[in-house]
């Protein structure tokens, strides 16, 4: 089972990655080193509440999508969370609440 410290250090890699941001200008935007940056991404340290916050904004995203533990399929692909798969589908019109099941 993975630690907390390696969930968001692998979604933070993810997600800085998919905006295109290296780790230096992603410590630019949040005023760290660069140094710490790798660390939590390496799940090395903990990040304090405050500061997983500044990585959302940072990141474009919310808290719970640096939290949410993502599923791997045997090819290694990820498996993204539901709020994911309703925004895509809602910007392509596909998307029918019918279909929404329970949300937390």
């Amino acid at each position: 089972m993975k630690t907390i410290e390696i969930i968001v250090g692998e979604n933070i890699r993810m997600l800085r990655k998919r905006k295109n941001l290296s780790q230096e200008k992603l410590s630019f935007i949040l005023n760290v080193p660069s140094v710490y940056i790798s660390k939590v991404e390496r799940g090395i340290i903990s990040i304090s509440i405050k500061k997983l916050q500044d990585f959302a904004i940072g990141l474009g995203t919310n808290m719970a999508n640096i939290l949410m533990e993502r599923a791997q399929r045997d090819d290694g692909r990820v498996i993204e969370p539901i709020e994911e798969i309703y925004r895509t589908h809602a910007s392509r019109g596909t998307y029918s609440p019918k279909y929404r099941g329970n949300r937390i």
